[in-house]
């Protein structure tokens, strides 16, 4: 997040309020392997995200750029792996975000 609040768009050089972005997935949600995988999601405006079906090649790009080159191949191989990720993992996933996302003291 910028100092003014802002957020970038992964696709675009668009910059919103967090508010008015939306959780864009390189691979698509109904692949349960990359669904909840942290590399796999990035901030996008609705433009990008609704009406330009995600700019998939685009938003790996920047997952290369950002998570080192590959990335988007990784994503890709494990989108198609037909791993399942169970409930305790969903769990583990869940405590791990709430405690990133405590306020501090």
């Amino acid at each position: 997040m910028k100092p003014n609040g802002l957020i970038d768009c992964a696709t675009c050089d668009t910059s919103q309020p967090h508010k008015l972005m939306q959780a864009g997935h390189f691979m698509s949600r109904r692949y349960m392997p990359t669904r909840y995988h942290t590399s796999n999601v990035l901030p996008q405006c609705r433009a990008c995200n609704m009406f330009a079906q995600g700019r998939q090649w685009l938003f790996g790009r920047k997952l290369d750029e950002m998570f080192g080159r590959g990335t988007a191949k990784r994503m890709y191989e494990l989108s198609r792996s037909g791993k399942t990720v169970t409930e305790t993992e969903l769990n583990q996933m869940l405590d791990e975000y709430r405690k990133k996302n405590r306020a501090p003291g």
